[in-house]
């Protein structure tokens, strides 16, 4: 998802990538289990994609000394004021000692982020890497940049973290994930009517595109369905990878200070409303019933699952916030309708933000609503359809509030279709 715009920064993490990168250890099961270090999955191969996950490796990394450097330059900037204007804003530097250390506390949960990125089965540290994630020392082979772009990403991730694992995400969440939930479980009752009888919710197969920190896969693999979450953006791979597999050995239900607001500076009502913390994570994620079967793929959705073998394999997609992440929409609209079984159901809550629809060098199909459901309409039938307000890892304090009109529908694939 790239930056665009000020809302942007809060949707951020893609990047240019084409190979795919599958994997699925014991990520968001109730069992945590140690993936296997070398497994079937062969090792990127790809130099373009080693070098990536380089980069965001290294964005974590610096992170700290980013952050601490800027605000050194916002004390630099108070200091070159007179000594009656420092003394009119007694409490500035004060909150700025405390501002380094919520940066800190940040850097932390990213350390521990880091420390199980060797763990990903197609990715092995030690053919590309010096030593350890977790060694101060560690050296990267490869001479690599790392922009503000990229630190803005890990930003955005630690808002993000806010948003899927800490009571404070619970409005959001309960704007946009507790609909879908609701209707998928609609869908699965659909399910059991069409199929004459009670089934076994394990077999009713749910796809989450841009599954981002994978909280509403999660909450549907609690549903008792098989899940599959999918996401694009490594950033948001390594994170979701450390909240549903390693978290709890770290730490209890909230025992994990996140400082996600710390680097808004602007429209700060109070500086208690930055240099708060949030809490993580809200709940135990190895709380899934014993025959739970959820799984994340990483790639590219259209790579991933626009192949033969995907076809008619799932009873039901879940999108939230991600049709519009799309270079062209009516890519992501083909996959979805080749994917589900005749008469499978499509979940969808979002706006169409278009996240490339700024960005020269990179193309983007921009459709409106309208024309976005008559395309749907060639596929599907539209069961319900309504508009919904929903705000996207909002500080409910600051003095700017944004929010989206959302489309959200459910939609049932045709058992003909002009393929």
């Amino acid at each position: 998802m790239t930056e665009k715009k000020t809302i942007q920064v809060s949707r951020d993490g893609s990047c240019k990538r084409k190979k795919e990168s599958l994997w699925s250890p014991a990520l968001a099961t109730n069992q945590v289990e140690e993936p296997t270090p070398h497994s079937t999955t062969p090792p990127l191969s790809d130099p373009e994609e080693v070098r990536h996950i380089q980069r965001v490796i290294l964005a974590f990394r610096r992170y700290l000394n980013v952050s601490l450097a800027r605000i050194d330059r916002r004390r630099r900037d108070f200091l070159c004021l007179s000594d009656e204007l420092q003394s009119w804003v007694p409490t500035y530097l004060q909150n700025l000692e405390q501002s380094k250390e919520a940066v800190r506390k940040n850097d932390k949960l990213l350390r521990h982020i880091l420390s199980t990125v060797e763990n990903f089965e197609s990715f092995h540290p030690g053919e590309h890497y010096g030593g350890k994630l977790t060694d101060g020392e560690q050296v990267i082979r490869y001479t690599l940049e790392c922009y503000e772009s990229d630190i803005e990403k890990v930003r955005s991730i630690l808002l993000h973290i806010m948003r899927d694992w800490s009571k404070e995400g619970a409005l959001e969440r309960g704007e946009c994930y507790q609909p879908l939930i609701e209707s998928t479980r609609k869908e699965f009752e659909r399910f059991c009517r069409m199929s004459s009888g009670r089934v076994d919710p394990a077999t009713f197969r749910v796809l989450v595109p841009g599954a981002g920190l994978g909280r509403l896969a999660w909450e549907l693999a609690r549903e008792g369905f098989q899940v599959q979450g999918n996401d694009f953006t490594y950033y948001s791979l390594f994170s979701s990878n450390y909240i549903l597999n390693y978290i709890m050995e770290d730490t209890q239900i909230e025992g994990i200070e996140l400082f996600p607001f710390i680097h808004q500076t602007t429209n700060v009502i109070d500086s208690a409303d930055i240099l708060s913390p949030v809490y993580i994570p809200d709940v135990d994620t190895r709380q899934l019933p014993s025959f739970s079967n959820f799984s994340m793929v990483a790639g590219d959705f259209v790579e991933v699952y626009g192949n033969k073998q995907q076809a008619e394999q799932w009873n039901c997609v879940v999108t939230c916030f991600f049709m519009d992440t799309a270079h062209n929409i009516l890519d992501y609209v083909n996959v979805i309708k080749k994917i589900l079984k005749p008469g499978g159901s499509w979940v969808n809550l979002g706006p169409l933000l278009y996240h490339y629809a700024d960005t020269e060098d990179e193309p983007s199909i921009e459709i409106s609503l309208q024309e976005l459901r008559c395309v749907i309409e060639k596929f599907f039938e539209i069961e319900f359809e309504e508009m919904r307000t929903c705000t996207y890892t909002r500080n409910a304090r600051s003095m700017l509030q944004l929010s989206y009109r959302c489309t959200y529908f459910v939609a049932h694939k045709k058992y003909t279709t002009n393929s």
